[in-house]
C-alpha cells in the first residue's frame, strides 16, 4: 500500500517532487510533459539524431521538454534538483553514456513478493547518494549530466521502474542487460500502478 491507497502514479508523484523542490518549475495538468516520437516506454527507435533503432526496446521515459501552467514549453537543465517521491535505498549506481544512473529499491512498496526499484539515468548523483544508503521522499537523487553532447545525444533525464525479487544482485543491475533478466518485470512510468500485496 502507498499513502493508504492500493494505486498510484508514479510520474504524477515525481512532478510534484520536482514543482516542490525547485522554484520555478510546474506542470500543466495533468502532467506536462511532451514526448516526441521515441521517448516513450517501449519505443524502437530514438527521439535524436536520424531517429536510428534502438538495441532493446526503450526501457522507461525520457524526460527534458514539458508545458508549464503558463503553457509556455521549458526545459530541464541541470540546475533542476532531481526527487525522490519515494524512500528506499541505493541499490548501485553505474556508469551510462551520458552519466550515472542510480539505482533505487523502494522496499514498503511490494506487489505479489516483488519490491518496486526506480532508475534515475544520465545524472550527476548528488553526493549523498551512496550505495547501501537511505533515501527518504523528496530526498535529492541528483541532477542532469551537464555537456555530453559529443555523443550526440541531448542532455537528459532517463527513468525507468520495475519489480524485482529483494534478493536481485545489485551488480546485474546495468545497461541494458537488466532488461532481460528472468527476476525483472519493467513498468511503463506513465502506467498507473496497482498493488496486489499477495
Amino acid at each position: 500500500m502507498v499513502f493508504g491507497q492500493a494505486t498510484f502514479n508514479f510520474l504524477t508523484l515525481f512532478n510534484e517532487q520536482l514543482e516542490s523542490g525547485n522554484s520555478g518549475i510546474s506542470f500543466a495538468p495533468p502532467r506536462g510533459w511532451i514526448f516526441h516520437r521515441g521517448m516513450r516506454f517501449g519505443a524502437t527507435h530514438t527521439w535524436w539524431g536520424e531517429g536510428k533503432k534502438r538495441p532493446v526496446p526503450h526501457e522507461g521515459l525520457d524526460l527534458l521538454h514539458y508545458l508549464n501552467r503558463e503553457g509556455t514549453t521549458s526545459t530541464l537543465t541541470s540546475q533542476v534538483r532531481l526527487i525522490t517521491p519515494l524512500g528506499g535505498e541505493v541499490a548501485t549506481v553505474s556508469r551510462d553514456f551520458l552519466g550515472k544512473s542510480v539505482w533505487l529499491r523502494h522496499p514498503v512498496i511490494r506487489d505479489k513478493g516483488k519490491h518496486l526499484y526506480s532508475v534515475y539515468a544520465h545524472i550527476a548523483p548528488a553526493t549523498t547518494i551512496r550505495v547501501g544508503g537511505k533515501v527518504e521522499p523528496g530526498d535529492t537523487v541528483g541532477t542532469i549530466t551537464r555537456g555530453n553532447s559529443a555523443v550526440g545525444v541531448p542532455d537528459h533525464l532517463h527513468l525507468s521502474l520495475f519489480w524485482a525479487v529483494a534478493s536481485l544482485d545489485a551488480q546485474l543491475l546495468d545497461w541494458p542487460r537488466f532488461a532481460f533478466l528472468p527476476e525483472v518485470r519493467l513498468i511503463d512510468p506513465m502506467q498507473t500502478i496497482h498493488l496486489h500485496p499477495r
